[in-house]
């Protein structure tokens, strides 16, 4: 079981990815914009963070960066959501050292990327 902390303006999606997660045997923790992502991030320390990309206060990128300057979770997987999927996008995700995935999320192929980074740690 994992700790993950998932980060999403939309409280639909929220509530999905944490009932997928939850249904895997993880804990899941939720903000509902990047700046609680970050203060929860700091206080839990997650194994995991899926951030979307586009939110109202700080963009999945800015989260990002912010995540790598914490101790402990400099090298934490982090997954970018985004609805968006563009070269640019895809490009900046990866200099943050993070994995892209688009929306919609397909409960098969996100479980199996969450598997998949949650066993190179």
């Amino acid at each position: 079981m994992a700790s993950i902390l998932c980060i999403d303006d939309d409280t639909i999606v929220l509530a999905v990815l944490r009932g997928l997660l939850e249904k895997h045997g993880h804990k899941v923790h939720t903000a509902e914009c990047g700046f609680d992502g970050i203060e929860s991030a700091q206080s839990n320390c997650p194994d995991l963070v899926v951030c979307d990309l586009m939110m109202p206060d700080l963009t999945g990128f800015d989260v990002g960066e912010r995540l790598r300057a914490i101790d402990g979770m400099e090298d934490k997987p982090l997954i970018i959501l985004t609805g968006r999927d563009t070269p640019l996008a895809r490009k900046n995700v990866g200099y943050l050292g993070a994995r892209f995935f688009a929306k919609p999320v397909t409960p098969a192929s996100f479980m199996s990327l969450i598997d998949d980074l949650l066993s190179e740690g």
